[in-house]
């Protein structure tokens, strides 16, 4: 009930701020009446912008004096707490905190070390066991503000603005496919560690589209990508010309979110996507590097998910064959369908206050 103003530093990366959304809303489920603000990259925090858990958005940019003019105005807000939800680079990320909240705001992360205790006040170890980066997050309000998680505090959510949910269904209608149920592939990868190789691509979509004669894909790219999906729309049989589309060029990271919220499933390697799932609740698949933590922490939420890993240590998504992967997507979409026949259609959150509040 003291603490009026909570900064939360999430400068980073999309699938990262969306991990933390439930965090927020926790926040202020706990009082109504704190202010929650959010220091934010210039490319995540469209993924805030229409939260209505979300006071004030600050963003921190990479040029000096931007940099400095960005801390400083951050700093005459006066926070009482500032929570640190990037865990690497201890002492920058300590240092930045310290610098906005000075000695009277309370620094709160996960459990760094003993040696960072000049930096943060309070370190959570039940924090960094979790094994999720969601309830990683999560775990850090409890430990600050003394508060035992309920039930549904953990659900994933996300604030898509009508505006991006209405570019979405034009996009959808331009492309022929309207209201028609569709696969949402990601083709991209901004790491070559976990990129496929469109010949695995080709193979994928050759099985889907053999699956269901009536079942559409969706391919989402960024960048120097859009050659390799055009040429996997065209690589299909004529008759099923219609039935693939590369979803138009936008640079609204949230209309690609509604993209996907209207998606019977999900395939991507890049975990963003595969986190925007896990919000809107769509079922999705998803590829990791074999010997890291991300299939670990960067795994799909609250959602019917496969996950498979490279066989050897430290190998590249690319090594992974499409023949072990085929069967186990075909398999979630067969446990999609069994599910909705169960409960007698989809049921679909779209833009429900109850999941934001």
């Amino acid at each position: 009930s003291t603490v009026r103003r909570v900064l939360l530093l999430r400068y980073d990366a999309i699938g990262d701020m969306i991990t933390t959304l439930p965090t927020i809303r926790t926040l202020k489920r706990l009082n109504p009446d704190i202010e929650v603000d959010v220091m934010a990259s210039p490319k995540n925090r469209r993924v805030v912008e229409n939260d209505p858990n979300v006071t004030r958005i600050l963003e921190l940019r990479n040029r000096p004096d931007q940099f400095v003019s960005d801390i400083l105005k951050a700093r005459r807000v006066g926070y009482d707490v500032v929570i640190c939800c990037i865990f690497g680079k201890a002492t920058k990320i300590g240092i930045i905190a310290n610098w906005i909240g000075g000695t009277r705001a309370i620094k709160t992360t996960i459990w760094r070390g003993e040696k960072y205790g000049r930096f943060f006040n309070l370190q959570s170890k039940s924090a960094q066991l979790e094994p999720s980066m969601w309830d990683k997050m999560l775990r850090l309000i409890p430990e600050t503000f003394r508060y035992e998680l309920q039930p549904g505090d953990e659900q994933p959510y996300i604030a898509v603005d009508a505006a991006s949910r209405e570019d979405a269904r034009r996009s959808l209608v331009e492309i022929g496919f309207g209201d028609s149920s569709f696969i949402a592939i990601n083709i991209t990868s901004v790491n070559e560690r976990n990129r496929w190789p469109s010949a695995s691509f080709r193979k994928l979509i050759e099985a889907i589209l053999a699956y269901d004669h009536d079942i559409r894909i969706v391919l989402l790219w960024m960048g120097n990508d859009r050659t390799i999906a055009e040429q996997l729309a065209n690589n299909v049989p004529s008759s099923d010309r219609g039935r693939i589309a590369l979803y138009p060029a936008t640079r609204n990271v949230m209309e690609i979110v509604a993209v996907v919220e209207q998606s019977e499933a999900v395939f991507s390697l890049d975990t963003g996507v595969v986190h925007m799932a896990s919000a809107t609740g769509r079922p999705v698949m998803a590829l990791y590097v074999a010997g890291s933590r991300a299939i670990t922490e960067w795994r799909p939420y609250g959602v019917p998910y496969r996950a498979i890993e490279s066989d050897a240590d430290k190998a590249f998504v690319a090594t992974i064959p499409p023949e072990r992967v085929i069967p186990v997507f075909l398999g979630l979409l067969d446990e999609i369908r069994e599910s909705e026949s169960e409960i007698g259609g989809r049921e679909i959150r779209e833009g429900d206050e109850k999941n934001f509040s």
